[in-house]
């Protein structure tokens, strides 16, 4: 997803398809800022953020880089194990 801001406001959001391409048309000159949100399960490879100052009849192209998130490998915790003692009753006799 895409979110688009202008002076700290919400000018517009794009969700991508999955060829990935987006486009923001009809822009009032200024400077807005261009925010991409990873999916879930996905971590950016490139800046999440770019400051973009739109110029009437300027063409901005800007690519975002996302790959799947590393999945933590588990572990094996071993299971604690008490120490093994033994507490024999002696008697001693004396014969």
């Amino acid at each position: 997803m895409l979110n688009l801001y202008r002076e700290g406001s919400l000018v517009s959001s794009y969700t991508t398809l999955l060829d990935g391409f987006y486009r923001f048309e009809n822009l009032a000159p200024g400077n807005y800022a261009l925010i991409e949100i990873d999916p879930p399960g996905y971590v950016s490879t490139t800046p999440s953020n770019y400051m973009v100052p739109v110029v009437a009849g300027m063409i901005h192209i800007i690519n975002f880089g996302d790959r799947l998130a590393d999945t933590p490998t588990p572990t094996i915790t071993p299971t604690p194990t008490l120490p093994r003692q033994a507490v024999l009753p002696i008697l001693l006799k004396r014969y």
